[in-house]
């Protein structure tokens, strides 16, 4: 039987504490993280990597907020969606229509 390192963990166990500690504390999110959050997913990144550009947070938190935030401002994976998310990255003072 062998051993792996100590501190060395499987990629998915790393992803599941980092999941874990995420959930334990909740921190609120700030205006900067949401933008990040909006701009990547406009850019089609998955919520591994929008993660992965905001430290300290998780893709389930991610996920989470993402739906939150379409709640709130009504846009959706149509169309008619990414122009209202345009419309708010605009109002936020990024073009991404440019």
């Amino acid at each position: 039987v062998e051993l792996a390192p100590v501190g060395a963990a499987e990629p998915e166990v790393a992803t599941a504490e980092r999941e874990m500690e995420a959930a334990q504390r909740h921190v609120a999110w700030r205006p900067d993280e949401d933008l990040v959050l909006l701009l990547m997913f406009r850019n089609g990144a998955g919520w591994s990597r929008i993660a992965e550009a905001l430290p300290g947070r998780a893709g389930e938190e991610v996920l989470s907020r993402m739906s939150q935030l379409q709640v709130k401002h009504g846009f959706s994976a149509s169309d008619e969606g990414r122009l209202v998310l345009d419309s708010l990255l605009l109002a936020c003072g990024i073009d991404e229509t440019a």
